[in-house]
C-alpha cells in the first residue's frame, strides 16, 4: 500500500503509463521520512545505493527496498486502472 501511494503521488505519469522496460522509479527519504529526492532512469537496482550516495555526497544509503506495485493478488500492477 505505501509503494503504490509513493508511485501514485510522485510518480502519476508513471502510474497511470507504467516505467518503460529497464526503467524504475527511485525514492530517497532522510531518517525522519521526509523525501528528499525522487527519479525515474535506467539503473541497477544492485547498483542503487551506490549511484545515490554518488550522486548526493554526504549521504549514507543504509536500507533499499525494491519493491513493485502490486495489486491485491500480489501481482505487479503497471497502471492505474491495473494493466
Amino acid at each position: 500500500m505505501i509503494d503504490r501511494a509513493l508511485a501514485e503521488r510522485f510518480f502519476p505519469t508513471a502510474f497511470e503509463h507504467g516505467v518503460p522496460a529497464g526503467e524504475g522509479i527511485w525514492v530517497l527519504f532522510d531518517r525522519d521520512g521526509a523525501v528528499l529526492r525522487t527519479g525515474q532512469e535506467s539503473f541497477d537496482p544492485a547498483k542503487l545505493t551506490h549511484m545515490l550516495e554518488s550522486r548526493y555526497p554526504g549521504i549514507k544509503a543504509s536500507d533499499m527496498t525494491v519493491t513493485p506495485v502490486v495489486d491485491a493478488n500480489m501481482q505487479p500492477v503497471k497502471t492505474a486502472s491495473g494493466g
